[in-house]
């Protein structure tokens, strides 16, 4: 009758000791993309994906006042001149196309401290860094490989908001601060009796860059309806731009609309 006692009690205040602990969550998530691309270093025309899908995983550490997120963000399309689509070649006997396909790949890393806000409790106001790295690759862009790598050290905000007991809404905003920037040299091809086409690319095309030359905004605002207390289903729009000058100018922007599903357990 004793033990049944103690675990009737435990069970009692296990709701209240969860919310008091650490939580994570984990999303799964899956929507259409679209990348849009002018660069006058390796072609005068605007690139634009077509047919085109992105995934993402997101990991959320939920401290009583701090978030530690990790998010992989990949994509894939078709990928080609806005005029031309797919490109044609061949004569009476024989007729093929190309269709460039690009490949895009998104980590971060970021570390937020909760910034108080008394007279508003159902928001939640965040503040830190972020480590990002972001990388494009395509090919038959200008007969050749394309690619654009920038590696940068963010500074990011996240706003909570939770209006009632089963909806809650995010929004994440980062700009870069200091960043690695690696794109393909004046040749357009790196050039070396030594290294790998890959490593030449990095050692040759990378340049050290702040707010003077490279602007960057990363944009992420996500809805979820929470079904239980662990399990929940959303959407999430994403929104990322940036210009850089160097050897010559290019501006890209892409955005995505993802529906996901996310689970929430405790730290252990």
């Amino acid at each position: 009758m004793k033990k049944f006692f103690m675990l009737f009690i435990c069970l009692t205040w296990l709701p209240e000791l969860y919310a008091q602990d650490k939580e994570k969550e984990i999303s799964l998530a899956y929507g259409p993309y679209h990348q849009t691309t002018l660069d006058a270093q390796a072609s005068p025309l605007l690139y634009k994906t077509h047919h085109s899908n992105t995934a993402a995983f997101q990991f959320i550490n939920r401290g009583e006042k701090s978030r530690f997120l990790l998010k992989l963000n990949p994509a894939w399309g078709n990928y080609s001149p806005e005029r031309f689509k797919s490109r044609t070649y061949g004569d009476d006997n024989y007729v093929y196309a190309i269709t460039p396909t690009l490949y895009a790949l998104q980590l971060k890393l970021a570390y937020l401290r909760q910034i108080p806000l008394k007279a508003a409790p159902t928001w939640k106001l965040f503040a830190g860094g972020e480590l990002s790295n972001g990388f494009l690759l395509s090919d038959e862009i200008a007969n050749t490989f394309w690619a654009t790598n920038i590696a940068s050290v963010n500074a990011a905000i996240l706003a909570e908001w939770e209006p009632a007991r089963h909806h809650s809404f995010s929004t994440q905003l980062s700009i870069p601060a200091l960043a690695i920037v690696s794109r393909a040299n004046y040749a357009n091809y790196p050039k070396s009796t030594h290294g790998t086409n890959l490593t030449e690319f990095f050692r040759q095309g990378s340049n050290l860059a702040t707010l003077t030359k490279l602007q960057q905004i990363n944009l992420a605002t996500t809805y979820n309806l929470h079904l239980s207390r662990r399990f929940a289903l959303g959407a999430s729009y994403q929104f990322s731009w940036f210009h850089y000058p160097d050897p010559r100018p290019i501006r890209s922007y892409s955005q995505a609309l993802l529906l996901q599903t996310s689970y929430r357990f405790l730290a252990i």
